[in-house]
């Protein structure tokens, strides 16, 4: 049943079944201002409510007689027209924040206790919208239509996202938050211009109003959704990974490449390490079937001298002696399998016996629909047991093994709002909320295990942040995908994902040329998380590898060794730095990557920059993100500024052009923010183009 707003009288009236419908709007403790609708039975009595406010027809259907309410809740002052409901939200400057221009819309959904309210907002055409979690489209998202589902799409993301999050952050000075795991749409202005609309869907339809600058808006949102923990710091040296490099010969020779090279690294990621039929065994290893209930142990495993992986462990202990941390790929499917085979027969078996897996509304278990993985089961997390049963068949992978971490892919493989899981909920509600639970899964595995918590994952919902670090999905190695995963780390930065890195120069498809791989190495150098990475092409030739050594060899373009290596060094200096911005983010909530605007919410040029950002308070990267171009206009805010490379002395606010080859970037250093250095002295003396002296035995020792 559809009930829509009309004349004074007519707002929310009950319906013929009796339902009837009320507004609550309240103060809550940390400041923030809830506004509610329900029906009028579904309210609860609210925890640290300094006011409120019922208002609409009561249960007898009187309203509530005519004029307007005037409210002071905190730093807001609410009005609120009695008779139609409409809302208006001042700020302690008495700025307006929110203005209702029609009342709510609300739909009854047939044989649920859902109701979905959608609310329309003035929006005057100056206000600009930012956040939404990963949003790869445009940073500025007024005039686009946008749900908050969480969803795969493999490259040209576009409208999708692996990590929506349904708090958008306003250039008018206000945040808000849907309070709903259920998917919203946001119409930014989209449909009719000076109008936006929120439409949610749960029992109780909340939305919480944060008022200030962005950096208090996301922080308060932090405050209340959760903030990364600090990873240990060899998580921001540079990563590398393939998935070609399925075996312990070609990984071995890759990293024998970069050390050859002088090219260093502090991660290696391989994908392609475990058998097809259970994720849990090393490929080509065989054991003797167990129990499906009984944990594996390496010594349980006989490793074939002339399979891929002939000796992991000697492998891995190889790689740490050279500073370089492992971690391997995982995704929460109980694969379908065409051929036999008997530990799989029997994991198969006892995860459906023990309902340890998501299961349809008839109770049977739920089977992947489209693409990646059809058919497959997906474990559920929310189940203590099956979180019991899945870590016993991987703990050995890290307490035995040597693993320092895991690439938790996936997450994304949930359809239908009727599938039913161990915590009570549904799929209307878990599709979103399912990689959270999934990523909290393993963070508290190796907690327990005494090891640092680090995973490495592509899909999310509001709070995932407490799970780091993440990737921002698959992108073809285009100019156009650049942009485009740029502009969706500052988006997920202002939702609260604060360490989010991407494939440098792309994954997928054909190589990068030495143009977009230059230009992508230096950006991700100044990024959150330095990482190449290319898809799985069956080892044909030419390789499609994005390691700077082929890419180089592909393109005839001996710049892109040496600008990489260049880059790579530079980021080991910086682990320092980005360690302890890392652990300012923990504190605070603000984002590694963040727009200019974030750090300088008063400069109104500064809200229109989308090509520039900070990385942590200090340094301010001006990239080049499209082919050709050979100068640039960069932007300084307020302040005194250096130059890192040339140590010129710049005052903002100020406009300057600078010539920027394929192999450079602009960065300034802010002066008197924080800084583990004495000057500039770690952006001299980088290496040259000079090719080093074969030393196997090199290494880049990070804790």
């Amino acid at each position: 049943m559809s009930i829509k707003s009309g004349g004074a009288d007519d707002f929310l009236p009950s319906d013929a079944e009796g339902n009837h419908f009320r507004q609550l709007v309240h103060l809550q403790a940390n400041g923030a201002l809830r506004i509610s609708l329900a029906e009028a039975d579904a309210f609860y009595s609210p925890m640290g409510v300094s006011a409120a406010v019922l208002f609409g027809r009561d249960a007898d259907g009187h309203g509530g007689g005519q004029g307007t309410v005037e409210l002071r809740l905190g730093e807001f002052s609410v009005e609120v027209e009695t008779q139609c409901g409409l809302l208006r939200i001042r700020n302690a400057r008495n700025s307006i924040l929110l203005e209702e221009c029609r009342s709510p819309e609300v739909v009854l959904l047939p044989d649920t206790d859902l109701i979905e309210v959608t609310r329309y907002l003035t929006s005057p055409a100056e206000e600009a919208f930012f956040g939404l979690g990963e949003r790869f489209h445009a940073l500025d998202q007024r005039g686009w239509r946008v749900d908050t589902l969480v969803f795969e799409q493999w490259c040209r993301q576009g409208l999708r996202s692996y990590i929506p999050v349904p708090f958008v952050v306003s250039s008018r000075g206000y945040g808000l938050w849907a309070e709903t795991l259920r998917p919203c749409v946001f119409d930014l202005a989209a449909t009719h211009e000076g109008i936006t609309s929120v439409q949610c869907t749960d029992r109780c339809v909340s939305l919480q109003l944060f008022a200030g600058n962005p950096q208090e808006l996301v922080r308060a949102f932090t405050a209340l959704t959760g903030r990364a923990p600090t990873p240990p710091s060899w998580v921001f040296g540079p990563w590398m990974s393939s998935n070609e490099w399925n075996s312990q010969e070609r990984l071995e020779r890759e990293v024998n490449i970069t050390l050859d090279h002088d090219i260093p690294a502090t991660v290696v990621v391989v994908e392609a390490w475990s058998d097809e039929q259970t994720f849990y065994i090393w490929n080509d290893a065989t054991v003797q079937p167990k129990r499906a209930d009984e944990a594996i142990h390496h010594d349980d495993l006989e490793f074939d001298p002339n399979g891929k992986w002939p000796d992991p462990r000697r492998m891995i202990e190889r790689f740490h002696g050279l500073g370089l941390r492992f971690v391997l790929w995982q995704v929460p499917v109980i694969k379908t399998l065409v051929a036999d085979h008997e530990q799989h027969r029997r994991d198969q078996s006892y995860v459906e016996e023990q309902r340890l897996c998501v299961r349809e509304a008839d109770g049977t278990p739920y089977r992947i629909k489209p693409g990646w993985f059809k058919g497959g089961m997906v474990i559920d997390f929310s189940n203590p047991d099956a979180r019991e049963w899945w870590f016993k068949k991987r703990r050995y992978l890290i307490e035995e093994c040597g693993v320092d971490g895991f690439k938790t892919d996936g997450g994304e493989h949930l359809w239908g709002n009727r599938t039913q899981f161990a915590n009570g909920k549904r799929g209307d509600e878990m599709i979103n909320a399912y990689p959270v639970e999934y990523l909290g899964a393993y963070h508290s595995a190796m907690t327990e295990w005494g090891q640092d918590a680090v995973t490495f994952s592509r899909s999310g919902y509001t709070g995932v942040q407490r799970f780091p670090v993440h990737w921002a999905g698959d992108q073809e190695s285009t100019w156009e995908e650049f942009r485009a995963v740029y502009r969706a780390v500052l988006n997920a930065g202002l939702a609260g994902i604060s360490i989010l890195g991407w494939d440098l120069a792309g994954f997928a498809g054909d190589v990068p040329t030495a143009e977009l791989y230059k230009r992508s190495t230096s950006c991700t150098a100044f990024s959150p998380i330095m990482q190449y990475h290319s898809d799985f092409n069956h080892h044909r030739i030419p390789c499609r590898d994005r390691s700077p050594w082929n890419i180089a060899e592909r393109t005839g373009d001996a710049g892109v060794l040496s600008t990489y290596r260049r880059y790579a060094h530079l980021r080991m200096r910086l682990i320092p730095y980005l360690h302890a911005e890392a652990a300012n983010c923990g504190k605070t909530g603000d984002p590694l990557m963040a727009p200019v605007f974030y750090y300088h919410p008063n400069d109104r040029q500064a809200w229109s920059i989308a090509d520039q950002h900070f990385l942590g308070r200090s340094l301010l990267v001006a990239p080049v993100l499209s082919e050709g171009i050979a100068r640039r206009t960069i932007y300084v805010p307020e302040g005194e500024w250096l130059d890192i490379w040339t140590g010129q002395l710049i005052v903002g606010p100020t406009t300057l052009d600078r010539e920027l080859p394929p192999e450079a970037i602009a960065v300034y250093l802010r002066q008197g923010a924080p800084w583990p250095y004495r000057g500039l002295e770690i952006f001299q003396d980088l290496p040259g183009d000079d090719r080093p002296t074969k030393d196997s035995g090199k290494q880049w020792p990070v804790k």
